[in-house]
């Protein structure tokens, strides 16, 4: 069946992301990709919107994440080598002009970066010693030091203090994988000192901002079991709790005053923003559309906040709410005129119980106007496993809706959103519970006369890839296609070939495969690919680092070896992901081509 709308039209709907607002609060530097890959794009904030934005990051490839230069009036972004993930740190002028590498060493993964007040040095987290460390760049020599280093850290996300005396950092000095501490330490270098540690157990500097006077910083910790936010004062290290409830918060961002304290809230997938008084404790929720609103910033004077929506109706723009009247206005129009957003389908959270009785949350997806009968199904599931399905802009949801399948994207037990206890449910159990709540998806649409397992199929990247490949080997009776994008076959060769802060985190996950030998096999689906009785589509970037292309080429044998019916579609571009609109163009469309010839019979 062909769709409603074709994909050449969705592809025309543009995305902004992230971005950042100058110092003197007149201009806006964010992620667009109004070319098919995100480019960097300057605006400058006027009084009816924004002007006419100005593409400042030129040539191929991706370019991500800007960051206004302190002292002058440029923006630097990060840009790899089709998806090695090897990012380079580029600063170019605020209209245009001349790029420069500041970086120059495309040998190194880098995660993260933070400006010197003064513009003079950049902190980076990277591993240019073969390990990931915090280091500091002094631009007018070029010369790297590494400031600390902590065996069981990772995603440091270093932050200079406005005075430029300190860098917080996210560290781990514990034997606990899972712990992560909010430390500080002097930007001319010294000893590290531990800001907040709440247990061996939690994580405390989730995420984390300074104060604009840098004598205290927001952090969001999981301590109480939620993500919740306090103010660590650098004085005494003593916390003033901002926000401790059962839904989960993050992205704390000061006021210029720093008097009031945003931050987001998500209440199952949907995202507000709120806005916290210090002195008085006094919140006020924002009340904003359902979707993700989300990377907030206060204007200079601290009346206006302007923040990114994206819902299921809308692609990810840039909006500016008054604090004082509530008054919206839209400053960026990705939708345009291309497609009729009435058309477009929200999706219905649904709740259903697994195998063990958990509850289950659920965003489901269902073509306008369906009548009672058996439609094809796709249990969509995203990556992580420490990760979210959120109520955003999804176009491919939406291009396989538009074909009449119907679309289930669970959040397994393990997913965040839910609190500690649920995310951590499937520690050292990759594919075990998560599997079964994954099949219980398949039961409730059997249940409610929405689908058949012989017209249910199954995709997802990375994590959601590695799922797809568990449930076609470990429950294949409830499958009927499958489609796993840049997923793991092998546990151990995932673990010795992917990024050094990824093993970190299969170690926090699963052990280490020394000692967990027998889980790592067991957990693998390329142990049991006899089970397979499936079609399977294999989709993968043949630069990713992440989940290397060595799980592909393990599997792929075997596939032949038992008689297994199988594609593949190996993209030499890309990395993790599919980041380049022409090949995510061209996988929607062999994907929807193969799961209409295997669930639309």
């Amino acid at each position: 069946m062909k769709p409603k709308f074709d994909l050449e039209e969705l592809s025309k709907v543009w995305r902004v992301g992230p971005f950042e607002v100058s110092a003197d609060g007149k201009k806006i530097a964010c992620m667009w990709d109004r070319e098919g890959f995100w480019e960097i794009f300057t605006l400058e904030l006027t009084d009816d919107g924004v002007s006419e934005p100005k593409k400042v990051s030129p040539g191929p490839g991706t370019k991500l994440y800007p960051e206004w230069t302190p002292v002058e009036d440029k923006v630097t972004y990060m840009k790899d080598n089709n998806g090695d993930e090897k990012y380079e740190i580029y600063q170019v002028p605020a209209k245009g002009g001349e790029v420069v590498n500041l970086t120059n060493r495309p040998d190194v993964l880098k995660q993260a970066m933070s400006w010197s007040p003064d513009g003079k040095k950049i902190a980076i987290e990277g591993n240019f010693d073969g390990k990931f460390a915090l280091w500091m760049l002094t631009l007018e020599t070029g010369e790297y030091e590494k400031l600390v280093y902590h065996p069981l850290g990772r995603w440091l996300r270093p932050r200079f203090s406005p005075d430029g005396k300190w860098v917080a950092f996210a560290g781990n000095r514990t034997k606990n994988p899972r712990n992560q501490d909010l430390y500080v330490i002097p930007s001319t270098g010294g000893a590290d000192d531990k800001l907040v540690s709440l247990s061996d157990d939690s994580e405390d500097a989730i995420t984390f901002r300074w104060s604009p006077d840098s004598n205290g910083i927001a952090f969001v910790t999981n301590v109480f079991g939620s993500e919740d936010i306090g103010i660590a004062s650098l004085e005494d290290k003593s916390i003033t709790w901002i926000a401790k409830n059962r839904w989960e918060k993050s992205n704390p961002v000061f006021s210029p005053d720093g008097k009031r304290l945003s931050y987001t809230i998500n209440v199952k997938g949907n995202f507000d923003i709120c806005i916290t008084e210090i002195s008085s404790m006094k919140t006020e929720k924002l009340g904003l559309p359902k979707g993700v609103n989300y990377n907030q910033r206060f204007s200079r004077n601290g009346e206006n906040i302007v923040f990114l929506h994206s819902g299921p109706r809308s692609p990810g723009d840039l909006w500016e709410i008054s604090l004082e009247t509530g008054e919206k206005r839209q400053l960026t129009h990705s939708l345009r005129d291309v497609i009729d957003p009435n058309y477009l389908l929200e999706p219905e959270v649904v709740t259903y119980r697994s195998f063990d009785g958990l509850e289950i949350s659920a965003f489901l997806y269902l073509p306008k106007g369906m009548k009672k009968g058996l439609l094809p199904a796709i249990l969509w599931i995203h990556g992580g496993p420490t990760a979210q399905w959120v109520n955003s802009w999804k176009p491919g949801v939406q291009f396989f809706v538009s074909s009449s399948f119907a679309v289930l994207a669970p959040n397994y037990r393990g997913s965040t959103g839910y609190g500690k206890k649920f995310r951590d449910l499937n520690l050292k159990d990759w594919g075990g519970g998560d599997l079964k709540d994954v099949v219980a998806g398949v039961e409730y649409l059997e249940k409610h006369g929405i689908s058949h397992r012989s017209k249910i199929g199954i995709m997802g990247t990375s994590y959601g890839g590695y799922t797809t490949w568990m449930a076609l080997t470990k429950a294949p009776e409830h499958f009927s296609a499958g489609v796993p994008i840049c997923g793991m076959t092998n546990l151990i060769t995932d673990f010795n070939t992917t990024r050094e802060d990824l093993r970190l985190y299969s170690i926090q996950q699963l052990g280490h495969p020394d000692e967990n030998p027998k889980l790592y096999h067991d957990r693998s689906p390329v142990n049991f690919a006899q089970n397979i009785r499936a079609p399977v589509f294999i989709i993968h970037g043949a630069r990713d680092p992440n989940v290397t292309m060595g799980n592909t080429d393990e599997i792929e044998p075997l596939l032949k070896k038992y008689n297994k019916p199988y594609e593949k579609k190996v993209y030499p571009d890309e990395g993790h992901g599919l980041m380049k609109l022409k090949n995510r163009i061209d996988a929607l469309k062999l994907t929807l081509d193969f799961f209409q010839r295997h669930l639309q019979q």
